[in-house]
């Protein structure tokens, strides 16, 4: 089996992270392990099923408030946790994330470049006045 490389760099980082999966009407307070800027493993004894939908908030500071707030989707469900790919974040979690792994990489070069090179992530030039 071919693995296909990684879309962005992942640290090794831990803070306290809550997820809601709403119908269920359950929330897992545990703690990261992987991040980027795809989705986040989730450190728990909980097993949500493949495919569950959740809002996703995890606490960078919690004197401040400073926080990474997003939807996502369970991607993969082991013994030591669960893993969860973003689907939504605002625009303010996004740059709290963003300079998170990129100041936490082992080549932050490396990881400004993904951003840079990204499609999904590029911004957009606003249109030319007419």
């Amino acid at each position: 089996m071919s693995l296909t490389p990684r879309e962005f760099t992942r640290v090794r980082i831990r803070f306290a992270v809550s997820v809601n999966f709403g119908d269920d009407a359950w929330s897992v307070v545990d703690e990261t392990r992987d991040l980027s800027l795809n989705g986040v493993y989730v450190v728990s004894s909980a097993t949500p099923k493949v495919g569950s939908e959740c809002d996703v908030r995890i606490t960078l500071d919690e004197g401040t408030g400073v926080r990474v707030d997003a939807r996502g989707r369970v991607v993969r469900v082991d013994e030591r946790g669960f893993a969860l790919g973003f689907t939504a974040l605002d625009i303010e979690s996004y740059h709290h994330l963003q300079k998170l792994v990129q100041y936490n990489a082992l080549d932050p070069a490396k990881a400004e470049r993904e951003f840079q090179e990204h499609l999904g992530l590029k911004r957009v030039p606003p249109p030319a006045e007419p």
